[in-house]
């Protein structure tokens, strides 16, 4: 009889405690750097991660959302936006008049040596030595890099820069703040995301590109969708 009462308080207890701690399933972080919650597509083909109470938990120890997360629909509210248009964003220009783009203005700036140019006029940069804080390497050669937008023009566009002047997009396109020579792939992996979708694999750089990505945002007066806010806010507390 005795036997049998520690059996059901063995059962009681085993069942009160499942009942009291089953709430969301745990988020994972999974070994390429991206927390899954149970609304991710891939959250059940994730075979190996680490284990957090929450989203905000895992992004706050470096994670990042899936690509797409910030557009879901807890996010019905947030600023809408006219279809974005490329081109509406005249970037690369030569703003005082010497031939040299923005693009080329940028690789000399960046360049930890005096850069070569491809051509007698000066115009377009060859070669120099160029410091990609996304990925950490050293690169010689203008062909293997891009000119990345910090804050890229279809993020911004989506989040109040749609409603701008001809004006202030060209200025943003061209913001010496918000343009940074980096990894030809790392900057088409990144493409229009935000930090809740993307960071640099670098992490030592990560609250530096956090901090400069949230400064460009500050400065134009963009908004956040409030799902975005909310994770931002608690990445930049914890860079903090």
């Amino acid at each position: 009889m005795r036997s049998f009462g520690r059996y059901f308080l063995f059962v009681a207890l085993s069942l009160f405690l499942s009942q009291s701690f089953a709430g969301d399933p745990p988020v994972k972080l999974s070994n390429s750097g991206i927390c899954h919650d149970e609304t991710s597509a891939f959250y059940s083909r994730t075979k190996k991660y680490t284990v957090y109470e929450n989203i905000e938990a895992c992004l706050s120890s470096g994670g990042r959302l899936p690509r797409g997360h910030a557009k879901s629909s807890s996010d019905a509210s947030s600023p809408t936006s006219d279809k974005y248009n490329r081109d509406d964003w005249n970037h690369w220009i030569d703003k005082d008049g010497d031939c040299q783009s923005e693009r080329a203005e940028q690789l000399i700036r960046q360049s930890s040596t005096a850069v070569l140019f491809d051509k007698p006029d000066n115009c377009t940069v060859d070669k120099g030595t160029f410091y990609d804080p996304y990925s950490g390497k050293v690169f010689i050669d203008d062909d293997d890099l891009d000119i990345d937008h910090r804050v890229p023009l279809g993020y911004a566009s989506a989040r109040g820069g749609s409603a701008w002047s001809k004006e202030l997009k060209e200025q943003f396109a061209n913001d010496p703040e918000n343009v940074i020579a980096v990894s030809k792939y790392l900057n088409r992996q990144k493409g229009a995301a935000g930090p809740t979708e993307w960071m640099p694999p670098n992490h030592k750089y990560r609250c530096e590109y956090l901090k400069s990505f949230d400064g460009v945002v500050q400065k134009y007066g963009l908004q956040y969708f409030p799902a975005e806010k909310r994770v931002i806010d608690k990445m930049l507390a914890a860079c903090s």
